[in-house]
């Protein structure tokens, strides 16, 4: 991910008080999606000393305007045995589901996802964007390197960048996957090389380090470094001087360091791979970025960073916020950009449509929709294992048995009707002919 990316995501009012009146807990319910616009956003704190109402007409509590919720759908009150808070329905028409199952009661943790209707809310402990965002504009101003900790593809470029722009650094920001750095080029790729320093030196060159003059190098996956490597970065951060391959004099850099990983770095010291030297330059000042299953409140506001205008259906947004997301943002971001590509209308995103990218996720949502028995519905079908002709045998099998019907061939697939319009297309299948 090379762009900006806002990271002040969806926080509490400032008008919200973040503590309880037990010092031990913190806890608010925020809504994150609901048919009614003016309740998004909104958020109930939850208090130990009185109970905490949702539904669609009650008094100090958090009201939604949602046809399928009841008056009266939850109630969340303290429980001092278990030392947390505990749901319960109070005899809904429509149930309550936490992380995607219909429950009666049960205490609620730190980025549970509650559905109330076609209403969703997330279980917020803090605020946790607007922290890492808080924290990046306090060091943004400082020389000093900066350690970015956190999983693959949490977000630890957009967060460089955003110290890089708060910075007043009038320099580009450059960024490096190390990972990717070949061992033979390392050192001309960083610090240029002179020509003919080596085989191939036909032209001079400067390297990330003057490329990257009075702004910021961003040295990402900076544990698959090579030791000797780490040795000459070493020298850089003591002196802020470089000295390209084959020349013979020291030239002076003004490049602030970022470095980022997703590899124990201390462990790494211990095993003898990185150079503890080094970690103790690059670690004066760190950030730890958690993975997306720790920041659930954001996944919807993400959806509109990565395709602005789409449209949810309602178990669409469900599935993306139960849905364990290992890339995290970046998978996310590559889910949403795919399902988008393929649309042919404006109409919300159901959640039939995710089935291929989230097929757990997408069959526990439906499983437990009323009136529809589970041994009725089709096994997700990977259709990008399948092969062309096996594909449209498929299809061309199914429109037989349906007899051109494609409502019921999108069904029988787990497939939205618009899905198999472009299979219809794409394969020359001509629905007439099975009418």
């Amino acid at each position: 991910m090379t762009e900006s990316v806002d990271l002040n995501f969806t926080t509490a009012p400032a008008s919200t008080e973040l503590r309880t009146s037990n010092d031990s807990v913190c806890l608010r319910l925020e809504v994150v999606y609901s048919p009614d616009a003016a309740a998004v956003g909104g958020a109930v704190m939850l208090r130990s000393e009185q109970a905490q109402l949702l539904g669609r007409d009650v008094e100090g509590g958090l009201c939604v305007r949602d046809s399928k919720v009841s008056r009266l759908h939850v109630r969340v009150v303290w429980d001092s045995v278990q030392n947390g808070f505990r749901y319960a329905d109070a005899g809904s028409a429509n149930g309550t589901f936490v992380n995607g199952a219909r429950v009666e009661s049960g205490l609620i943790l730190p980025n549970d996802v509650i559905r109330v209707g076609d209403t969703l809310l997330v279980c917020v402990e803090r605020d946790v964007s607007a922290e890492l965002q808080g924290r990046a504009r306090a060091l943004a101003g400082s020389r000093l390197p900066v350690l970015l900790r956190g999983p693959t593809g949490a977000g630890k470029e957009v967060l460089a960048r955003a110290i890089h722009d708060a910075s007043g650094r009038k320099g580009p920001f450059v960024a490096l996957n190390c990972a990717a750095l070949p061992a033979q080029l390392a050192s001309s790729e960083l610090f240029g090389h002179v020509r003919g320093a080596f085989s191939g030196a036909g032209e001079a060159r400067a390297g990330l380090f003057r490329a990257a003059e009075g702004g910021t190098l961003l040295l990402d996956e900076i544990g698959d470094l090579g030791l000797e490597l780490q040795g000459q970065l070493l020298r850089v951060l003591q002196d802020s001087r470089i000295r390209p391959v084959g020349a013979d004099r020291d030239l002076s850099v003004d490049t602030r360091i970022l470095a980022a990983t997703h590899v124990d770095l201390e462990q790494a010291c211990s095993a003898g791979k990185f150079r503890e030297d080094l970690l103790q330059r690059i670690r004066q000042l760190v950030l730890d970025i958690p993975p997306l299953s720790a920041r659930r409140s954001e996944i919807l506001r993400l959806t509109q960073v990565f395709c602005p205008g789409l449209t949810l259906s309602a178990g669409a947004a469900e599935a993306l916020l139960i849905a364990d997301f290992r890339g995290n943002v970046r998978e996310l971001r590559a889910i949403i950009e795919a399902c988008h590509s393929v649309r042919l209308s404006d109409t919300p995103l159901q959640v039939s449509e995710l089935s291929d990218r989230l097929p757990e996720t997408v069959r526990r949502i439906m499983e437990r929709r009323p009136n529809v028995p589970a041994s009725t519905l089709p096994p997700p079908l990977d259709s990008a294992r399948l092969s062309a002709n096996g594909r449209r045998e498929l299809v061309a099998d199914l429109m037989r048995k349906h007899r051109g019907n494609i409502t019921e061939v999108a069904r029988e697939l787990g497939k939205p009707r618009a899905q198999i319009y472009r299979w219809l297309r794409a394969l020359g299948i001509v629905q007439e002919r099975f009418r």
